[in-house]
C-alpha cells in the first residue's frame, strides 16, 4: 500500500488489461530510509508521480523485509503501490 501512513491513502482502479503490465503512475527516484515498525517494513522514498508530474515523498509498506529490501531507484509503481518486477 502506498502512502498509508500520516493519514494518506492512495487508492484507485488499474485499467491495465488482465494479464498485462499494470499502469505506471510513479517511478522510485531516491530511497531515504528503510525501517521496521512492529510487523510492517517501511521504505521512505521519493517518487516521480507521472499523473501529477511532481516529485513527492512517500512511504511504501511491506509485510516482509525481503520485499522492502527489493525496492530500488528506477522501479515503477501502480496506484496501489505495487512494484513492477522486471
Amino acid at each position: 500500500m502506498l502512502g498509508a501512513m500520516h493519514g494518506e491513502l492512495w487508492a484507485g482502479y488499474d485499467p491495465a488489461a488482465a494479464g498485462e503490465d499494470f499502469t505506471v503512475i510513479a517511478v522510485v527516484e531516491r530511497i531515504f530510509e528503510r525501517q521496521q515498525i512492529n510487523y510492517i517494513h517501511v521504505v521512505d522514498v521519493e517518487v516521480f508521480d507521472a499523473a501529477e508530474g511532481l516529485h513527492v515523498r512517500r512511504q511504501l509498506e511491506f509485510t516482509t523485509k525481503s520485499e522492502a529490501d527489493d525496492i530500488r531507484p528506477g522501479q515503477t509503481l501502480n496506484n496501489f503501490g505495487q512494484i513492477r518486477h522486471e
